[in-house]
């Protein structure tokens, strides 16, 4: 198949974070859509200057995006773009399912247009305000996206109950990793030498973002239970993925208790294989919102049983008794049997391991994800032309302020 592409990512060409990823991510599924041939798949950034760490050196198919661009030379220079190049399909990252941004590709002769979503996409509403935005979705005509693709069938179902979409735009694709960075031999031994651990305390690990919707109070919270009220001295709490000067006020919550010499910060780090091979438990305790999230692949890909909270779409990155245990969301003393079960019950702890180990050979490798992906682009492209979407181009709409005025009123 041979589907031009263009990736619309509404960051800076070098954002870092999980766009990294998702840029990686589109560009292989796009690649494996045009068998192979990666000369068909393009990328717009906000800011183009430097050049994106997860791009080939030599990548030059790129054209600056700006969703909230108000100039008419920005249009212009975008639907240049894609008529120059015969641009047929477009996905966006993070725009809503109505957007002026959409029928200005349309114009510009694109077949199909879909919106990924890495973050919630609303918050559940009651049923009138839902159908109203229900009605929007409906009568959006040009400006409405052809499909919504969503890493967790939560937050696919935040689109049904929150925006009003139907469930035949929505497609759900999770994440993946590669389960063989995960395998490796020594990790124990790196972390007691790099962070004092001794070889009887049992290693809890967090990695990810030390913000506070992802539960790092209610982890220390859990600490504290442990290590104060119940005078545990067998427990290590490794954080690692903070950043400058984030750690601070999550150290001042456990200032003078047991569990500040059990826990640790240990910043961004580049030994993460290392780390996680080495630790014995894994913990996602995010308490404000979360997807599929890749750490949970990891943790699992290095044979540990992974704890979660019940929350959005982390239920669905375990199997609940099998590979890991769930917790309700803010309560640190629910979240601490789990971790004193599994400390306790090393045995047990090992087969979750190894069950979730499996898991993500058989289910969640990069190869698994960017062919779910692939499939979802041919599938929806083919759907497109059998309808008919596309349009001539109609180069008298596209510097229309109605056009090309940006997307906040559908949000």
């Amino acid at each position: 198949m041979n589907v031009p592409a263009l990736f619309l990512v509404p960051y800076p060409i070098e954002t870092g974070y999980a766009i990294d990823s998702y840029v990686a991510m589109f560009l292989r599924a796009a690649t494996r859509l045009n068998d192979g041939d990666a000369t068909s798949v393009h990328f717009g950034f906000t800011a183009t200057g430097g050049h994106s760490r997860t791009l080939p050196p030599d990548f030059d198919r790129i054209v600056r995006f700006d969703p909230l661009g108000d100039s008419d030379s920005e249009r212009r220079e975008l639907v240049q773009y894609i008529r120059a190049n015969g641009i047929r399909f477009v996905m966006l990252l993070d725009v809503q399912p109505v957007s002026p941004l959409v029928r200005l590709l349309r114009d510009a002769g694109v077949d199909l247009v879909i919106s990924y979503w890495g973050a919630p996409i609303s918050s559940p509403f009651a049923a009138p305000r839902r159908w109203l935005k229900r009605v929007n979705v409906l009568l959006g005509g040009r400006s409405r996206v052809d499909s919504l693709i969503f890493e967790s069938k939560a937050m696919a179902e935040l689109a049904v109950v929150g925006r009003g979409c139907s469930e035949s735009m929505l497609d759900v694709v999770p994440l993946g990793t590669n389960p063989a960075r995960f395998q490796v031999y020594g990790g124990r031994a790196h972390i007691e030498r790099s962070f004092g651990i001794g070889p009887e305390q049992t290693v809890i690990l967090f990695s990810g973002h030390t913000h506070e919707r992802k539960g790092i109070g209610t982890l220390l919270d859990a600490a504290i239970q442990l290590c104060g009220e119940e005078g545990r001295r067998d427990l290590f709490f490794l954080l690692c993925g903070n950043r400058d000067g984030e750690a601070d006020r999550w150290l001042q919550q456990i200032r003078g208790t047991a569990a500040r010499s059990a826990v640790r910060f240990a910043g961004y780090r580049s030994d993460m294989p290392l780390i996680m091979s080495g630790a014995d438990i894994g913990v996602i305790p995010s308490s404000g919102w979360d997807s599929f999230t890749v750490s949970s692949l990891e943790l699992a890909a290095a044979g540990l049983p992974v704890v979660v909270s019940r929350l959005g779409g982390l239920p669905e990155a375990i199997v609940e008794g099998e590979t890991g245990l769930i917790f309700p969301p803010g309560d640190a003393r629910a979240l601490a049997r789990c971790l004193a079960d599994l400390a306790d019950h090393p045995d047990k702890r090992l087969a979750l391991g190894e069950r979730g180990r499996a898991r993500v050979h058989r289910e969640f490798t990069l190869e698994a994800q960017d062919a779910r992906l692939a499939a979802v682009f041919e599938r929806r492209f083919r759907e497109a032309k059998h309808d008919g979407r596309s349009e001539p181009p109609a180069a008298h709409d596209i510097s229309s302020p109605e056009t090309a005025s940006n997307e906040a009123e559908c949000a």
